[in-house]
């Protein structure tokens, strides 16, 4: 029998989401549509900005992805296997890279603009928040609360996925398979095995 490691599975799926984001454009502008409460034409120039930041300490950060639709509007959505909460610093951290790359300056201030951000958790618990927060406190005791809404993806049935245009996210949807599969496992694993 062959292993896959939880990482491998990890990556297989994060390449899938990020190649059926390349396949049709109409698609793909659907996909921002339902996932963000857009309403843009199907015909809407779509700009890919796949990102790779490399830190002070030399690591790279890869995110899933920056899309901008006619060049003025961009969104980031950034999937993840399980609902880990600490994928907000992650989210913050990618909108920080890109708003920093692509910060205004003039004479007065420097203007950082994040992208629209939504984080889709592709297995998740029952009780998954709606959305994922930190707080960020600033020398003068000021605090900000940063904020992204989540997707919980398999909750949403076939039917909904594509009366909310993200029927893009159907290869996504082999997921609720696998979860099947552990359990499955998980069940013929536990049956005691009766010697003849």
């Amino acid at each position: 029998m062959i292993s896959i490691g939880e990482q491998t599975i990890v990556q297989i799926f994060d390449k899938i989401y990020k190649r059926i984001l390349t396949l049709s454009a109409p698609a793909v502008i659907r996909y921002i549509n339902g996932l963000f409460h857009k309403d843009y034409p199907l015909d809407s120039r779509i700009g890919y900005h796949w990102t790779e930041n490399i830190k002070d300490n030399l690591d790279k950060t890869i995110s899933d992805n920056f899309l901008s639709i006619n060049e003025t509007d961009k969104f980031h959505s950034e999937v993840q296997i399980d609902s880990d909460s600490t994928i907000i610093i992650r989210i913050f951290e990618y909108g920080f890279q890109d708003a920093l790359k692509y910060k205004i300056v003039d004479r007065k201030q420097i203007t950082l603009k994040f992208p629209e951000q939504k984080i889709i958790f592709l297995e998740h618990r029952r009780k998954s928040p709606e959305s994922v927060s930190m707080v960020i406190i600033f020398p003068d005791k000021s605090r900000h609360a940063y904020t992204v809404p989540v997707m919980n993806f398999l909750s949403y049935s076939i039917d909904e996925l594509d009366r909310l245009n993200l029927i893009i996210l159907i290869p996504l949807y082999l997921l609720k398979l696998r979860k099947e599969v552990i359990m499955n496992k998980k069940t013929i694993m536990s049956v005691p095995v009766r010697a003849n």
